[in-house]
């Protein structure tokens, strides 16, 4: 992903300091250091086949951000709006738990919690297949969308935090391994983005067909956080 900002609908995206992830309705204080976010690029298509890199940690590229507004405020700080745990064999979209409205303009952030998949039986469990798109929806990969009944049209610019396997930068778990999936992708940064559709966010996997898609185990679905900042410290 490129650094700096990117549109997003009616506002930008922004790289994000790593966090503590959070159950559902939890805040955090805000922190401002550097944060890393990982680059590569697409090499191909489909994915029916075994992967082939077998780079055992991501190579991200360091990335300064700006902190949020009013960071400097001392009851500021990020507010949970819930998980959205993705469909991986039925490909509809999940919306974020606490988002029963139209999302207010504002400050926003996602972040990988948990869960990964196969997009093909006899491959290596991952989030996504190869690396997400930030400005179209890329094949085999989740998408964060404003659109509940189809997701692609809705397509927001923010890279879902998660590994990939195929293509530049790709990072395969040791063995394939869920567990070493999961672990991987919670290394990944969360990504900062500026929100004004006034519409409901969610995730979706963008892939065809969905028939060979394997879940993570015990419904292990990728999942991801999303809050909004706060200035004055008042969550929804």
């Amino acid at each position: 992903m490129r650094n700096g900002r990117v549109l997003v609908a009616m506002g930008v995206v922004m790289m994000a300091p790593a966090i503590l992830v959070l159950a559902c309705g939890e805040e955090t204080a805000s922190t401002t250091p550097p944060v890393t976010t990982p680059t590569g690029t697409t090499t191909g298509t489909g994915t029916g086949t075994t992967p082939t890199s077998t780079t055992p940690t991501p190579t991200p590229t360091p990335t300064t951000t700006s902190p949020p507004p009013d960071a400097g405020v001392d009851a500021a700080k990020y507010c949970s709006l819930g998980v959205a745990r993705g469909d991986t064999t039925g490909g509809t979209v999940k919306l974020f738990d606490k988002q029963g409205n139209p999302l207010p303009s504002g400050h926003y952030r996602i972040s990988y919690v948990d869960g990964c998949m196969q997009y093909g039986g006899g491959q290596s469990f991952t989030v996504h297949a190869y690396e997400p798109g930030a400005d179209a929806a890329a094949y085999a990969t989740w998408i964060l969308t404003n659109d509940e009944t189809n997701g692609v049209t809705g397509l927001q610019p923010v890279q879902l935090p998660g590994i990939w396997i195929f293509g530049g930068d790709a990072a395969a778990p040791a063995g394939g391994a869920y567990e070493a999936c999961v672990a991987l992708s919670k290394t990944w940064a969360p990504v900062e983005f500026e929100y004004d559709a006034g519409a409901k966010l969610g995730v979706v996997v963008n892939d065809n067909p969905l028939g060979d898609n394997v879940a993570g185990p015990d419904g292990g679905d990728p999942t991801w956080r999303l809050e909004v900042w706060s200035p004055t410290g008042a969550c929804p």
